[in-house]
């Protein structure tokens, strides 16, 4: 019975780990209260997360939004991503070491970013350790590891498509070198449960030579929500949790991403003038004219409900929140 539970302890330990939270990013999506009155499916945002556990089989993945979904009959599963790998093997020490290049070497990734090694920092290097260096050195979407036995390896900085080595530029001396390219590969999310706010997902087999010493992602899905007639400032979020096949909480900690925010499209703000302007003749009078124009910022200055929009936008007073439509509704010239 006491080696049992040394086992099980064991094996909660290789899953889940002292690791630090997941870390999500989304592009939130920004509507009009206006143009939410009486809809019955507004969008979010898709979420990537970095993952910082190592998963396995029977892990449970529970994303959560602080507003009902629209419903959905099925929804969609999800995958877990390793990093692309890329092996040089044949830049080995002595290849290093022998290297005069004519012209500056370049590493590329498929999402554009580059790492421009000069000639001379090339022909200094005497090791794939110190080359390897000299890659890490730039912002480049691949980390290097470089030893004698192996050359350089690259690693993917996100997991999935895009950031995977797309060329390598330059004049080099010696044999022609090879580039060994190691798919992603996935470990598969299915639907175990959903409520009207949350999806909960398991873990299926993990697949052979998955790269768990790389960046691990789950890009989630841009689910729409049936919250209609929002209030001004209103933020929808997601939350992510996940744990063990036991319930022990793995990645614990991560913090919410926002995927939505409501706001007022139009407000109505009194602008004092003491000078003729003429509405009728397309309201040019008042947009070409910086004396109106002025008066119209002191006035937006003045007015609170404007001073909150521009607080929570972080910008300057007096200029015009992004998004923020003016209309000229009426006006009383005195």
């Amino acid at each position: 019975m006491f080696k049992k539970t040394l086992l099980c302890a064991a094996l909660v330990a290789a899953s889940g780990g002292a690791t630090a939270a997941a870390t999500g990013s989304a592009t939130t999506l920004i509507q009009s209260t206006e143009g939410s009155m009486g809809v019955t499916s507004i969008p979010t945002a898709a979420v990537s997360y970095n993952l910082g556990a190592m998963y396995t089989q029977g892990d449970t993945v529970t994303l959560t939004w602080t507003q009902p979904l629209l419903a959905v009959p099925n929804h969609q599963p999800l995958t877990i991503s390793d990093s692309e790998v890329h092996t040089i093997a044949g830049l080995t020490d002595a290849y290093v070491n022998a290297m005069d290049p004519g012209t500056a070497i370049v590493f590329q990734d498929y999402l554009g970013t580059t790492a421009s090694l000069t000639a001379a920092a090339v022909g200094a290097a005497t090791t794939a350790a110190e080359l390897a260096a000299l890659i890490n050195a730039q912002t480049f979407g691949m980390t290097a590891v470089g030893t004698n036995a192996g050359g350089i390896v690259l690693t993917a900085d996100v997991g999935g498509a895009g950031s995977q080595l797309a060329t390598i530029t330059g004049t080099f001396t010696g044999a022609a070198l090879t580039v060994v390219e190691v798919p992603s590969k996935v470990i598969p999310l299915t639907v175990l449960s959903h409520t009207a706010c949350s999806v909960t997902y398991r873990a299926g087999a993990v697949p052979g030579g998955f790269n768990y010493d790389g960046a691990k992602t789950i890009s989630t899905n841009g689910m729409a929500i049936i919250g209609s007639d929002q209030a001004d400032g209103t933020v929808v979020s997601q939350t992510f949790a996940a744990a063990t096949s036991m319930g022990v909480a793995i990645d614990a900690g991560t913090a919410a991403v926002n995927v939505a925010e409501f706001h007022d499209e139009f407000m109505l703000v009194l602008v004092k003038t003491a000078k003729q302007v003429d509405v009728e003749d397309s309201r040019k009078s008042f947009v070409g004219d910086v004396e109106a124009q002025t008066q119209f910022l002191l006035a937006l200055q003045e007015d609170t409900t404007y001073l909150g929009r521009v607080a929570a936008a972080g910008t300057a007073e007096g200029t015009m929140v992004a998004g923020l439509n003016v209309c000229w509704r009426h006006c009383i010239c005195r």
